[in-house]
C-alpha cells in the first residue's frame, strides 16, 4: 500500500474491503488533483484511523474561487461510491478537460462513441491532468 492519503474509501477497512480496481487510481487522481487546486490535501487526520474515518465518511470541501465545472470533476473523481467515479475515457472525455486541452495545445485522443468505447490506461489520464498543470503558468490558472 502507498501513502495513506491516496487510498480509496472502499479500501480503508479490511472487513469491508473490495478489491483493489481501476476506479481506486481514479480517487487517487481526483485527490492529487485537489491538492494541486487547493494546495492541500481533501482529508488530513493525526492519525491512520482519523484519516481512514474521514476518506469514508467526510465531504469534500469546497476550494474557494475554483471553477465550477473543476470543482465538480474533483468531485465526481472523489466520489465516495466507485461505480459512481467516472471511467479514464469519460475523464479525458469531459468538456473541461477537452476545453483545457485545446487552450494548452494538448492534443487528446479522439472521442469515441459509447458504442465503442475502448480501455484508456490511468497513466494517460493522470499524465494528461499533471501536464495541464504544468502548462499552466501556475495552478491556479487552471481554476478561471
Amino acid at each position: 500500500m502507498g501513502t495513506p492519503f491516496y487510498l480509496a474509501p472502499e479500501l480503508c477497512y479490511e472487513e469491508t474491503c473490495q478489491p483493489y480496481s481501476v476506479k481506486s487510481d481514479v480517487w487517487a487522481l481526483g485527490v492529487i488533483l485537489y491538492e494541486l487546486c487547493a494546495l492541500k490535501k481533501p482529508f488530513v487526520a493525526a492519525n491512520e484511523t482519523e484519516l481512514y474515518q474521514k476518506i469514508t465518511n467526510d465531504k469534500v470541501a469546497p476550494i474557494p474561487r475554483l471553477n465550477a465545472d473543476l470543482m465538480g470533476l474533483i468531485n465526481r473523481l472523489l466520489n465516495k461510491n466507485p461505480s459512481k467515479r467516472p471511467t479514464v475515457r469519460q475523464i479525458i472525455d469531459s468538456d473541461y478537460v477537452r476545453n483545457k486541452a485545446v487552450m494548452l495545445k494538448i492534443e487528446l485522443p479522439k472521442r469515441v462513441p459509447t458504442s465503442r468505447l475502448g480501455a484508456v490506461h490511468l497513466s494517460q489520464s493522470t499524465n494528461l491532468v499533471l501536464t495541464i498543470a504544468k502548462q499552466s503558468s501556475e495552478v491556479r490558472n487552471l481554476v478561471s
